[in-house]
C-alpha cells in the first residue's frame, strides 16, 4: 500500500476506501451477530457466516426508502 500510495496518491485512496468499507462491514457483521461461529465443521462453519451475512443485508435493504416512480 505504500508502494501504491507513492506512485499514485488517486489510485490509493480509491483502493483504500474499498478496504475501509469491507473492513467496516466486517465489523459490523462481528458486532451485531457475535465473532464466534458455533459450527465446528468447516463446511457448517461456511454456511453459518453466509447466514449471517445474508441477514446483515437483508437487514440493510429493509432500512432502505421505498422508491417510487
Amino acid at each position: 500500500m505504500l508502494v501504491m500510495w507513492r506512485r499514485s496518491r488517486k489510485l490509493y485512496r480509491k483502493r483504500y476506501h474499498r478496504r475501509s468499507l469491507a473492513e467496516t462491514a466486517v465489523s459490523t457483521v462481528k458486532r451485531r451477530f457475535s465473532h464466534t461461529l458455533y459450527s465446528t465443521k468447516r463446511r457448517t462453519q461456511k454456511n453459518e457466516l453466509r447466514l449471517k451475512v445474508l441477514t446483515y443485508n437483508l437487514s440493510i435493504v429493509a432500512r432502505l426508502p421505498h422508491r417510487t416512480r
